[in-house]
């Protein structure tokens, strides 16, 4: 019984993150003629539901389950699995039509690696968080410590040594180890490796506390080699940071470390506590955002200063975004990325194009699942006070 709802779930999860995000994507399509910014604002919107419903759709399975089925005595951890198993299965067709071409298992590659990070990432505050006492002394003491170690250990290469064990990361091809060592000589900055990533995005990305690179295939097959070379200028501009912003990155990486004493502050104080905690885990992530915007201005300046032709980092960040879908003016200006269009003016190139306006924060089925699940919850507390009648 318990294998059949399992599986009953699973398929439910992908059917419903599969259909959701056809029916969504429906704008999108309809806007195939349109200049490449419009159809990313209006994709925007749905990916962002879409990545919210492959938390919200297996809770609202798990809870359907659970008021339809009360007599299946499925643990909820081993059904909430396979609904989140299935939500992500089910996104694979609506991310082959959004980046077409991508094989399967590239696809799900990426996936793992993301998932990987993000777990492993939350996976140790969380677990501190439900191990940490609300009385202070040793035990909090030894659990802060373990949760700090495991911390820095992620920082300084244990997920790069995961990802590589998993064959997450592969070494780089000889045109790409060859742009690298061009610009890491001309620029002096060192770097300690380079690694190349499947998936479906264009991308590169800094580990300034390793001192490595890494490159996403799609990237290296769509750029010319001046373009990524820019790109490279860009990253390297990251490794050249002070230490003073290398300690401030990894103190505003601790944003969660906070909610670790919830439990003792709010215990020790009430809701002085709360707003203590509530305080501190928003100055370090107001800290955090602040620092990565003006680093990655930083960066686009180096970028720009060590492109061997004008305008060639410009042309290589607006194909990035144009291969990716991502809008050219995102919904805030206070994410760590400068908009797009405001990046390509500061390196000196005015788009053909006028200024384009910001997406929506989110689609239609993203509210649908919220709703559902309220409704949900709802049901569920209803059923739980109702008196049981006796025999």
């Amino acid at each position: 019984m318990a294998l059949e709802v399992c599986l009953t779930v699973f398929a439910a999860a992908a059917l419903a993150a599969g259909g959701l995000n056809w029916l969504a994507l429906i704008p999108w399509r309809r806007a195939a003629g349109e200049h490449w910014t419009e159809r990313a604002r209006r994709l925007y919107p749905v990916r962002v539901s879409a990545a919210l419903n492959q938390w919200l759709i297996p809770a609202n399975c798990v809870l359907a389950q659970r008021l339809l089925v009360p007599e299946a005595h499925t643990p909820w951890l081993a059904a909430a699995l396979c609904g989140w198993v299935g939500a992500l299965v089910g996104s694979y067709p609506s991310d082959c039509e959004i980046f077409p071409g991508v094989p399967f298992w590239d696809w799900l590659q990426y996936v793992v690696a993301v998932w990987l990070l993000r777990l492993g990432f939350w996976g140790i505050f969380i677990a501190g968080a439900l191990l940490m006492p609300a009385a202070f002394g040793w035990p909090m003491v030894t659990i802060t410590s373990v949760v700090l170690f495991l911390f820095f250990l992620a920082q300084y290469g244990m997920f790069v040594r995961l990802a590589r064990e998993l064959r997450l990361f592969k070494p780089p091809t000889e045109r790409l180890r060859r742009i690298v060592s061009e610009a890491t000589r001309r620029m002096n900055v060192p770097v300690r490796a380079v690694w190349e990533v499947t998936g479906p995005y264009s991308y590169a990305a800094a580990l300034p506390t390793t001192r490595e690179l890494l490159f996403s295939t799609r990237l290296l097959e769509r750029q010319a080699d001046d373009e990524v070379a820019a790109i490279c200028a860009h990253e390297l501009g990251h490794l050249s940071e002070s230490r003073r912003a290398l300690v401030g990155r990894l103190a505003g990486s601790l944003w969660p470390f906070p909610l670790l004493f919830f439990g003792a502050a709010v215990s020790a104080l009430g809701a002085g506590g709360f707003a203590v905690v509530a305080l501190a885990t928003g100055l370090l992530m107001v800290f955090l955002r602040r620092l990565a915007r003006r680093m990655e201005q930083r960066a686009d300046v180096i970028a720009v200063e060590n492109q061997r032709e004008s305008g060639t980092y410009a042309r290589a960040l607006e194909r990035l975004y144009q291969a990716n879908q991502m809008p050219a003016v995102m919904t805030s200006n206070r994410l760590p990325h400068p908009h797009l269009y405001d990046r390509l003016l500061a390196a000196g190139l005015t788009p053909e194009y006028p200024r384009p306006r910001p997406p929506a924060k989110s689609a239609w089925h993203g509210a649908l699942m919220w709703i559902l699940l309220g409704l949900l919850v709802g049901l569920a507390l209803a059923q739980a006070q109702t008196p049981v009648p006796s025999v």
